[in-house]
């Protein structure tokens, strides 16, 4: 507790020379500006917008068609902090439909150009998430258009199995169904909400796995699963990589540790599926 003690004075220090009614001031006027730089367009969404009311100094946004983690991404590569998530109001998201939020913060060391960063950074959001070629980068052209155009979306009415997962971490959640013939994986389909890696990674499984053995499915799991944990120094063999597909275009995921259980959640919901589809099989051959 020593080192907490002396840095809380050294805080205090900091803090009594401004005076709290100068900072409490500074803040609600940084607050006020990003409130109205959001106002100002038709594609951000605030939680003071929508209640009328000032908390404290920090806004919770979306931008109309970005999920906020990619929000969140594309302004941390850019240098700007935020975060996104349910930020411990998750019953509150779901009453509302709202997937998640983006939140900036802001405090005595902020200054006013940083607040227009902030909203001039995030206005150009949906155009930032555009096609990449780099295999370093997280979004890439094949990632973009699955999750434009997503395989195998829309709950089957015949299934073995339906699993339901979600990330609590950030909200991202998909429903799967599998159907088993065979030995051999013949229908996946699913409904799911999220950001773009996680709805992008389970239309690029789904794509992979139906019409392939089980055996083979799992493998692919595996392979992906390796891929994920690999922090951008993949080990895959050539041989691996290609049976992969589309799905080795999320090498650059794997350097995000945050995001690498977005690109994962519909992988692990396929392996569930399939170990409780194989389980009922089994139950009544």
């Amino acid at each position: 507790m020593i080192a907490q003690a002396i840095g809380l004075g050294v805080a205090i220090d900091y803090v009594q020379p401004i005076g709290m009614e100068a900072i409490e001031a500074h803040e609600h006027a940084l607050t006020v500006r990003a409130l109205e730089g959001c106002s100002a367009w038709t594609g951000c969404a605030s939680s003071a917008r929508r209640s009328g009311t000032i908390a404290g100094p920090r806004i919770s946004f979306t931008v109309e068609g970005v999920h906020p983690h990619d929000v969140a991404q594309l302004l941390d590569e850019r240098g700007i902090a935020v975060r996104a998530g349910h930020h411990c109001a998750r019953p509150v998201c779901v009453r509302y439909g709202i997937p998640a939020t983006t939140r900036a913060s802001f405090g005595v060391y902020t200054s006013p150009a940083e607040v227009d960063c902030v909203d001039r950074r995030s206005r150009r959001g949906a155009e930032d998430v555009s096609p990449m070629t780099s295999p370093e980068t997280l979004y890439q052209d094949i990632i973009l258009d699955h999750f434009k155009h997503p395989q195998h979306r829309g709950l089957a009415e015949r299934f073995d199995a339906e699993v339901h997962h979600v990330n609590p971490t950030c909200g991202d959640e998909v429903t799967l169904r599998i159907r088993l013939a065979d030995g051999t994986v013949e229908d996946v389909s699913w409904e799911g909400a999220g950001c773009s890696i996680s709805q992008a990674s389970t239309s690029v499984m789904s794509g992979l796995v139906v019409g392939k053995p089980v055996s083979n499915a799992l493998e692919l799991e595996r392979l992906f699963l390796s891929l994920m944990q690999s922090r951008g120094e993949s080990t895959l063999t050539d041989g691996e990589a290609e049976a992969l597909e589309d799905a080795v275009a999320f090498e650059g995921v794997s350097k995000y540790p945050a995001r690498v259980k977005c690109a994962l959640l519909g992988w692990m919901a396929m392996k569930s599926a399939v170990a409780e589809a194989t389980a009922a099989v089994g139950s009544t051959s």
